[in-house]
Order: structure tokens, then sequence, then C-alpha cells
């Protein structure tokens, strides 16, 4: 789901994915989400998070590479997590 905004004057952005049917994550082993996400210069260095059904999940990584133009992979855990049997958002 590409999700991009401009950095005039905001403080926060979130877009909600919402399923029509509910989705399995546990199907077939799937252990990660893979996110790919990419800074600019002009961002501050923000808390990026991705929410499962409701459940907040914050990227612990170097926060100073959303100040970086570059894309980088982010591997969410979902070892950790419950309900994902029926995932709707």
């Amino acid at each position: 789901m590409p999700f991009t905004y401009g950095t005039s004057n905001i403080t926060t952005s979130e877009a909600t994915r919402t399923f029509t049917d509910t989705q399995d994550w546990t199907r077939a082993g799937i252990k990660t989400l893979v996110i790919y996400f990419r800074g600019a210069a002009t961002n501050g260095t923000g808390q990026l998070y991705v929410k499962i059904n409701g459940t907040k999940v914050d990227y612990t990584g170097d926060a100073s590479i959303m100040t970086k133009s570059i894309w980088k992979q982010w591997n969410v855990d979902l070892t950790k997590l419950t309900g994902l049997k029926a995932v709707k958002t």
C-alpha cells in the first residue's frame, strides 16, 4: 500500500488498510511482515509504527533513518503478536 505525505506542518500521518475478508497471517508459517520505507531530509526523527488489528508495533531501529532519502527494509516480527488468524486492519 503506497503511502506518501507532505511535511509541511504535519506532525502525524496514518493510513488504514481494511481487508474485505479477514486474512489468516498464520497460514504457511508466515513469521515476518516486511515494510519498505524511505525518509527525506526535511523529516524530523519521529516514531514510525504499524498497527495490526489495533496492536501497535513501533519501529525500534535508528530514528535518523527517517531523515535519509534511502529505502529501508523493516522486518516486523509477527511471532510475538496474537490475533493473526483473523487480520482485518
